[in-house]
């Protein structure tokens, strides 16, 4: 068998989106507790690449973190429920907007080695944005509602 060798890092960027803005939908939401006690929603974005692939990354909801709150309320069309200050986890799912997607550098791993890098959802905009190549990726449309059925 012969292969072309690649180091730690080249593998672990392999499955990264380059930084940038990109479609999403909401593929699933759960109500849970923060490690410091508070409510939160915890979601599994599907966002989708200037290629159409898509990539699940995960984010979290709190008072706390009261900017992607907004955001994520406008971008996904919930801004009743962001004004009467109460949303639950069902009201997000299938919900679509536009991210800002980045890469967190990975980290030391306290029992040893290092966790990846990743991506991470920056902010959430209310608006498709002008001139960003990957924000128009041909798979999602958050301007129509999820259609899974499938036409046969």
């Amino acid at each position: 068998m012969k292969f072309q060798p690649k180091s730690r890092e080249e593998i672990d960027a392999m499955g990264l989106m380059k930084a940038g803005v990109y479609s999403f939908r909401v593929a699933n939401a759960n109500e849970q507790t923060s490690k410091s006690g508070n409510e939160m929603i915890k979601l599994t974005l599907e966002v989708f690449d200037d290629k159409g692939v898509t990539h699940n990354i995960f984010d979290y909801l709190l008072e706390a973190m009261s900017s992607k709150l907004y955001g994520f309320c406008h971008a996904a069309n919930l801004t009743q429920q962001y004004q009467l200050g109460q949303m639950r986890d069902t009201d997000c799912i299938g919900k679509a907007g536009y991210v800002e997607i980045t890469v967190e550098k990975g980290k030391e791993n306290p029992q040893g080695g290092f966790y990846p890098d990743k991506n991470q959802v920056k902010s959430y905009l209310a608006n498709k944005p002008k001139n960003t190549a990957q924000a128009t990726a041909p798979t999602a449309n958050p301007e129509q509602p999820f259609d899974d059925e499938i036409p046969f």
